[in-house]
């Protein structure tokens, strides 16, 4: 059975690869939220006036929050880079359909 070239479904159009990491706006406030907590614990641990097991457990959790930071602010920067990416990928899918005269002929 043959199908006829006219009649047949248009095939679908590739898709660009998402990125798998976190998205832009999930990035950008985890990577705020861990700065202020690093930073408020940081100040907390500076100005001394709690005991020293406190003082250990507060620069814990500054340690912890500064790399959830760095975590975050890798991710906000790939996330950035991926949605450039997706940009110029569907500015140039634009630019290349062609309208009336100048528009591709399917293969026979």
């Amino acid at each position: 059975m043959r199908v006829d070239p006219e009649k047949a479904p248009p095939a679908p159009e590739r898709i660009p690869a998402t990125a798998h990491g976190l998205p832009l706006i999930s990035a950008l406030i985890l990577s705020v939220v861990a700065g202020v907590v690093a930073i408020i614990g940081s100040v907390a641990v500076v100005r001394g006036t709690m005991p020293n097991s406190t003082k250990a457990a507060i620069s814990v959790l500054s340690l912890v929050a500064f790399l959830v930071m760095a975590y975050a602010l890798i991710q906000l920067l790939l996330a950035v880079i991926a949605t450039a990416g997706e940009r110029r990928w569907f500015a140039r899918q634009v630019s290349e359909r062609r309208q009336g005269d100048r528009a591709r002929k399917p293969k026979s």
